[in-house]
């Protein structure tokens, strides 16, 4: 039986995960931990010595458990990044499920032909874009390097821009969701009037600010739930506890 699970990641201590998984499953047979490590190699030792059976990943290892992995499932193949590990004896088995937490969370206010921004192309931006498509959206992808973005955006039929540019288009767009620390973006959010803005950050200490009130705000507890809840059952085969999830969240 599968049971010992956790989270990989550098600078993880304000995580939720873990007060979430123990929210989904009274069960004492389950266990959940945090795996915080500089680098990937050292997470994965401590994964394979602590004999855990699975992971979500987080920050900056979502590329390399991509890479590493000996089977991938078609979302990881099309994202080219994974959050979430399985370990069959030497097998390491990947799946992404960051795209439904953007997808579940974005699909409520209907799938219009919204032009919708993401601002970031790491896995989560790029997990983002790939759900926004599959909505029916417009999508254009904003990063530092146009060279990365361009290139993963011909792949999946969207639009890129460097990110410098992004602040003065930004009522341009329906949507923006936003991948990256607000202190590394450089984009004025006060410039954005009437739009839906997801922010996929929890991290008091990195939401975006300048938002005015007639934006509709979705916090990035929202992702964070929506990308959970397929994650529990990918490991447990278990139907999680919803609701005591949600109020974890407060969603």
């Amino acid at each position: 039986m599968k049971n010992r699970f956790g989270l990989i990641g550098t600078g993880i201590s304000h995580s939720k995960s873990p007060a979430l998984f123990s929210a989904a499953y009274s069960d004492p047979a389950f266990s959940y931990v945090l795996i915080d490590e500089e680098t990937f190699e050292d997470a994965l030792r401590v994964v394979r010595s602590e004999r855990i059976d699975g992971v979500n990943v987080t920050t900056p290892f979502k590329d390399e458990a991509f890479k590493n992995a000996s089977e991938r499932d078609a979302l990881s193949e099309r994202i080219e990044a994974s959050n979430l590990l399985l370990f069959e004896n030497e097998k390491i088995i990947c799946f992404n499920t960051d795209y439904y937490g953007v997808k579940d969370s974005i699909s409520e206010f209907g799938n219009d032909d919204f032009k919708t921004l993401i601002i970031g192309c790491g896995g989560a931006g790029r997990a983002a874009a790939v759900a926004a498509i599959d909505c029916g959206h417009r999508v254009t992808i904003a990063n530092r390097s146009i060279e990365k973005a361009t290139l993963f955006a011909n792949k999946i039929g969207a639009a890129s821009l460097e990110l410098s540019e992004v602040s003065p288009v930004l009522d341009e767009f329906h949507i923006i969701i936003n991948t990256l620390s607000s202190k590394y973006t450089g984009v004025d959010f006060s410039l954005a009037t009437g739009k839906i803005i997801f922010d996929a950050n929890y991290n008091p200490l990195s939401k975006c600010s300048g938002i005015n009130s007639s934006n509709i705000y979705i916090p990035g507890e929202k992702w964070l739930i929506n990308q959970a809840i397929p994650s529990f059952r990918i490991f447990t085969r278990r139907e999680p506890d919803i609701n005591a999830m949600r109020l974890v969240v407060n969603i």
